[in-house]
């Protein structure tokens, strides 16, 4: 979507939301039946202790509450589905760890979760949202990541977008097998170094190697967008056949 609103501006930006470029593009929390999560890489171990406490304490309620029954073949929990976006395990705390997760409350600091309204909205999806902050990211539209195979190469569009005035942002593609210690799947390649909101950018990805086993057959990556008021990440996973 393209927005005039730029650093500066009075106006409110406009953008899709999280996961929602098009009608077939959102990214939900879904009442399911709980399978065994396939990958677990960077899970935060919580030390109990000092200022820790509350965040580990209040990470482990809201996960309580919303998914009493993990493990279990229950249909009353909420637990996110997409692989791209469970990489660090898909209760609502989970996947907000390391998205600015921690938010202080009374002088104690307790921990962000995610929400369906917040996500489709545009917004900052773990909440509560960091007061008087700009929320922006990059995004593919989800039926752009179709298989791949060794040796293939595609050029997929990606939008940047601001729920409000901001300033430009850095962009940066990272290999999640390499991030990790791996050997890297994929080559990515962006046109743009920089974007704000509305900014197309044209990513130029090549299947370069097998993506690790554990991986379930994907190969997984993402976008980071990154200024001086903060960072984002848009997630993705591409099967490799």
């Amino acid at each position: 979507m393209e927005n005039s609103a730029g650093p500066g501006s009075g106006s409110r930006a406009a953008g899709p939301s999280i996961a929602v470029l098009d009608a077939n593009h959102i990214i939900d929390l879904r009442r399911r039946h709980l399978d065994a999560h396939p990958i677990d890489l960077h899970r935060r171990h919580w030390e109990v202790g000092g200022g820790l406490t509350s965040a580990a304490a209040s990470h482990e309620l809201i996960e309580a509450a919303t998914d009493p029954h993990v493990g279990s073949q229950s249909t009353i929990a909420y637990y996110m589905t997409n692989l791209a976006w469970s990489i660090e395990g898909g209760e609502v705390g989970d996947v907000c760890v390391g998205r600015n997760d921690e938010y202080q409350e009374s002088g104690f600091a307790v921990q962000r979760s995610w929400s369906n309204t917040a996500a489709k909205a545009s917004h900052d999806p773990c909440v509560p949202a960091p007061a008087n902050e700009a929320y922006f990211n990059t995004a593919y539209a989800s039926n752009s990541l179709a298989s791949m195979k060794v040796g293939d190469t595609k050029t997929i569009q990606l939008t940047a977008f601001s729920d409000a005035p901001t300033d430009d942002w850095a962009l940066r593609a990272t290999d999640y097998a390499q991030q990790y210690g791996g050997t890297a799947s994929l080559d990515i390649q962006l046109d743009k170094a920089t974007a704000n909101n509305g900014t197309k950018i044209n990513m130029t990805v090549k299947v370069v190697a097998a993506p690790p086993k554990n991986f379930g057959g994907y190969a997984l990556f993402s976008i980071s967008s990154k200024n001086a008021t903060g960072s984002h990440r848009w997630p993705g996973a591409i099967l490799i056949h």
